[in-house]
């Protein structure tokens, strides 16, 4: 597909952590490999600061950040720009737009990165409320605070699954395929949401697929494979989502966590 030749106004205003409300420059060009450092060495903050974070793009351009440098997951929508989305995806493809709503150390994080920033530190510690995957405990707070938490922990948990299974789709060959697989018989494009039920409608088949042919293909071994540990006792896989998932895991085809 052809790259995004400018950053196109959002649809909804972004507050972006560099105090500017302008997207950065789009330029494609090579960007040095560069560390950008958050804090000076000398200086020191409460405990909630006390913990460095990293994230390292594919320039090889590494941003150290704590956690004040990063603002809440941002809230915009790419329902009626899909195009911006897989701009914006990850800058490893020719279609990188160059420029992101989430911005750290006045440097663009692609979306793909998002889940590295906002999830919890290698550690164990949480970070940023544990905005990316919520353990099932109660957090300790209320009111509007609690609220906030939930609402980005929505955000990042499904709106970035749906992402993914858009931009798999739409790199699959071009965009004008795309659309032709996605606009209803009346000729008008489908929207996001009936998009990402289909897209998960045809993951459930193609699930189904790959697990009934995994079974086949292990036979008896399938069960020393194929399964998970709970309370103590091991239980083999039946969801087919799980066994595909492993599958795609040891096939190399994927590096997502492994789901029971």
């Amino acid at each position: 597909m052809t790259p995004l030749t400018s950053a196109p106004t959002p649809s909804i205003v972004a507050t972006y952590p560099c105090g500017s409300l302008a997207p950065q420059s789009n330029s494609t060009s090579p960007v040095p490999a560069v560390s950008v450092c958050a804090e000076s060495p000398g200086d020191t903050r409460g405990d909630q600061e006390a913990t460095q974070r990293s994230v390292t793009l594919r320039n090889r351009q590494k941003v150290f950040f704590f956690e004040r440098d990063v603002p809440a997951p941002p809230a915009v929508s790419f329902a009626s720009d899909l195009a911006l989305l897989n701009g914006m995806w990850d800058d490893e493809a020719p279609d990188w737009c160059g420029w992101s709503y989430l911005v750290i150390k006045g440097v663009s994080i692609p979306i793909s990165y998002w889940k590295e920033v906002y999830s919890r530190s290698t550690s164990g510690s949480s970070w940023k409320w544990d905005q990316w995957k919520y353990q099932g405990k109660l957090v300790p707070m209320e009111g509007p605070d609690f609220l906030l938490f939930a609402l980005h922990h929505l955000f990042l948990t499904f709106l970035c699954s749906h992402f993914k299974a858009i931009i798999k789709q739409w790199r699959q060959s071009s965009e004008e395929d795309f659309w032709h697989e996605f606009t209803n018989s009346n000729g008008k494009r489908m929207t996001y949401t009936a998009i990402t039920k289909k897209l998960a409608d045809l993951r459930i088949i193609e699930d189904e697929k790959l697990a009934a042919k995994v079974k086949v293909e292990y036979g008896c071994k399938f069960a020393d494979v194929f399964s998970y540990k709970k309370g103590g006792k091991t239980y083999t896989k039946t969801k087919a989502s799980g066994v595909a998932h492993q599958y795609q895991r040891i096939a190399g085809l994927t590096d997502d966590k492994d789901d029971k």
